[in-house]
């Protein structure tokens, strides 16, 4: 098929035999959208999707048939979807690129044998759904010099961060090393936002040095993961990991036995401790975070504070009650999915400051006729009082 060479806007759909040039097809496109078997295809100059269709893994080993890279130099952003193989070296060329997302791939490859000196020159990296593990993503971190953000969903094969290190250097008791994802040295002044998120309560050995190294890190997520013991070995209450963390969201994913996850509440107690300016704070645990200490620390800074899937706590405390007074530059206070909940702090009016209270409660489980009353009475002190039911799914 030959195309004019001043085409600005092209869509195919249903044209199964169809046969196209490289991508981009034309100097001057400025538009397309192709539904071919067995890849759909969305481009409009500055950004770029394809996924594999019809259950068919879209293998882009050979990337370079489709696509033809040394056309499209100013793609800013690549979205790849349901492949059997992403050679990441083959993105070299694209020497504007800044995101890079992948999602349901089962297998990605740095491509350093093809290339010892092999560097993508992107900043953000969001896997999810790929089956990688971590010693395979740790080869690929290495071509990212540039990276800053980091962001895995449901990646199972990953489940432990460190820094780099040699093989020698590995712990004993490091039975997974495979699954052992290690920071570059050059990501502790890069990195600034690292999130994993899992659906399936992955356990995750996450050493103290990661926090300790990685002070450019100003976002951390740790959604849905139980950390495991060795993780908390060499950490101790009583001695803060100083960072430089502005956020902070540690829970675990519809955990209803806090025993299971007792161990995130006690890892973000020593990062709240040894924090300087934290400004948003998400836990699974209430009584882990209203302490008077811990409040006293967050009082200049904390602006967004939530509690998620607490299934202990019924009512606040006298203490509890007095620290949360002590969170004085609170704007927003959100509780999801505190089943047992059924009261509220009657020290919420005495927050100034505070400027939305939402109180999100699972259906047939969550609801009280007193927090609802007290949510009523609330909204004449605070602007905006919201109580809503999760949805079942």
């Amino acid at each position: 098929m030959t195309l004019k060479t001043n085409l600005r806007e092209l869509v195919v759909r249903d044209c199964p035999q169809l046969s196209l040039p490289l991508m981009p097809y034309t100097t001057k496109l400025e538009l397309a959208k192709v539904a071919s078997r067995p890849y759909k295809l969305l481009y409009d100059i500055h950004m770029l999707e394809i996924r594999g269709v019809d259950n068919i893994l879209l293998t882009l080993g050979n990337l370079d048939n489709v696509l033809a890279f040394h056309d499209m130099e100013w793609l800013v952003r690549v979205t790849i979807k349901v492949c059997s193989s992403v050679p990441l070296a083959t993105l070299q060329k694209l020497t504007s690129l800044e995101t890079l997302a992948i999602e349901d791939c089962i297998s990605l490859s740095s491509g350093r044998g093809e290339s010892d000196a092999s560097q993508i020159p992107i900043k953000h990296l969001m896997l999810r759904n790929c089956y990688i593990t971590g010693k395979e993503l740790s080869e690929i971190l290495a071509c990212c010099p540039c990276l800053s953000h980091l962001e895995m969903e449901d990646c199972k094969g990953i489940t432990g961060l460190c820094m780099q290190q040699s093989s020698h250097e590995m712990d004993d008791d490091d039975n997974d090393i495979d699954g052992m994802l290690q920071f570059p040295s050059q990501f502790t002044s890069s990195l600034s936002r690292l999130g994993i998120f899992s659906r399936d309560h992955l356990t995750m050995n996450v050493k103290d040095e990661v926090l300790k190294k990685l002070m450019s890190l100003h976002w951390l997520q740790l959604g849905g993961c139980v950390l495991s013991c060795a993780a908390m070995q060499a950490v101790h209450d009583d001695l803060p990991l100083m960072n430089n963390l502005k956020a902070l969201r540690a829970y675990g994913y519809d955990i209803y036995d806090l025993e299971e996850d007792r161990l995130m509440p006690r890892m973000a107690r020593t990062v709240v401790a040894g924090s300087k300016e934290l400004e948003e704070l998400d836990i699974g645990s209430i009584s882990g975070v209203l302490a008077a200490p811990i409040c006293q620390r967050l009082s200049a800074s904390l602006h967004r504070l939530t509690f998620r899937n607490d299934t202990m706590v019924q009512h606040f405390t006298e203490e509890q009650e007095t620290a949360l007074k002590l969170l004085t530059s609170l704007q927003e206070l959100i509780f999801y999915g505190c089943n047992r909940l059924q009261s509220l702090p009657s020290s919420l009016c005495s927050l100034r400051s505070l400027k939305r209270l939402e109180v999100s409660y699972r259906q047939l489980q969550g609801y009280s006729p007193e927090l609802e009353e007290q949510c009523n009475n609330l909204r004449q002190h605070i602007p905006e009082v919201v109580l809503t039911c999760i949805p079942l799914f």
